[in-house]
């Protein structure tokens, strides 16, 4: 969906995702190295991804976010989605990350980016309870959420293989993060 949220916080910033990044979206995507705990879906074509663009635009249960890097890299690094936004539900899924951009790993976006998404969907959208799967091979996502707050509610079969933990963690839980209120968030 088409949305005006933005965040900040120190050296990262949330903003709507645009057509002009979907190139560099796909580039990474199309990377095995950074896309191995997705949903595999094989090579994306430009137009494919177009397409995609397209249909995100009309979707009203997600939104996308551009995660840029504004202090040394200066650039998108990757990206992050807000979905299953049902209507009158206080509960939606957050995920989908990609930090596609090989120089912005091991820095703590990733990490900083699901809490200042969160951030938007509590202030913004009302959203009281988040949900999300991490697969148990996915060390670097694990820590990630798992010092957010995050906890273990059960575990599935993950479309990528092997098995992936489903988790969860409320509003209020994330209100008690450090640097929660320092997020900056417009619209």
């Amino acid at each position: 969906m088409k949305h005006k949220y933005y965040a900040e916080y120190k050296n990262i910033k949330l903003r709507p995702l645009e057509e002009k990044d979907i190139e560099q979206l796909r580039i990474w995507r199309n990377d095995l190295r950074t896309t191995r705990f997705l949903r595999p879906i094989g090579q994306i074509t430009k137009e494919m991804q177009v397409q995609w663009f397209e249909n995100y635009i009309k979707d009203d249960e997600q939104i996308i976010f551009a995660i840029d890097e504004i202090s040394e890299l200066n650039r998108m690094v990757g990206s992050l989605a807000l979905y299953d936004l049902k209507p009158n539900s206080d509960t939606c899924e957050i995920g989908k990350i990609q930090i596609g951009d090989l120089e912005a790993h091991g820095k703590g976006i990733g990490r900083c980016s699901f809490v200042m998404a969160m951030k938007i969907a509590v202030e913004k959208l009302n959203i009281k309870n988040f949900v999300a799967e991490v697969h148990r091979d996915n060390i670097a996502a694990r820590t990630n959420y798992f010092k957010i707050g995050f906890r273990i509610i059960g575990e599935q079969l993950s479309v990528a293989g092997g098995i992936e933990d489903k988790i969860e963690i409320t509003a209020e839980e994330l209100r008690n993060i450090n640097y929660y209120n320092n997020i900056k968030i417009t619209k």
